[in-house]
């Protein structure tokens, strides 16, 4: 009993001092002010938070062969989309095709409805339906022409030389 007593008042006296000199820390460093910024001074941006100007440098398409190219995306025989490794045994496609999916869904029946899919029928994580919810949320207020017209901006984009490799596997 007399160890334990001892230990727990060893305890007691470090983290008090943790505690002293953490709170030291923060009043020093609360009560220090920041420089102003100079003239020709920006604040730093994550490059996250940057606006990104896309340069199409891939085949683009007329909205109006939407149709034979939305029915085309899934076909095996023309498509044949790389899968993804996930935990427990699960695969799932690359990011363009929930995009495609997200768009043609947007099309057909508007908005994603406001619950995330978590869970497959089988009890494990649905990794395939929360990609594909997380891009249909994207769209998420556009018009049919508008989702129709970013399904066959993404439809050249997936198909690009840059990303070619990255959504199909070659066999």
């Amino acid at each position: 009993m007399r160890v334990f007593s001892f230990s727990l008042s060893l305890f007691l006296v470090r983290s008090n001092e943790t505690s002293r000199s953490l709170s030291t820390f923060k009043s020093a460093w609360a009560s220090e002010k920041l420089p102003t910024p100079r003239v020709g001074m920006e604040p730093h941006v994550l490059e996250i938070n940057k606006e990104h100007k896309e340069e199409i440098t891939w085949k683009t398409y007329d909205v109006a062969e939407y149709d034979r190219l939305a029915a085309s995306y899934e076909d095996p025989k023309t498509m044949k989309w790389k899968l993804i490794p996930k935990p427990g045994g699960q695969a799932i496609k690359s990011e363009d095709y929930y995009t495609l999916a997200a768009c043609i869904k947007q099309v057909e029946e508007g908005d994603a409805p406001k619950e995330q899919p978590l869970w497959t029928a089988n009890g494990s994580v649905d990794y395939a339906g929360r990609a594909l919810f997380q891009e249909w949320n994207k769209l998420k207020g556009k018009t049919k022409d508008e989702a129709k017209q970013a399904f066959v901006h993404a439809y050249g984009k997936a198909l690009s030389e840059q990303r070619f490799s990255l959504n199909f596997r070659k066999y």
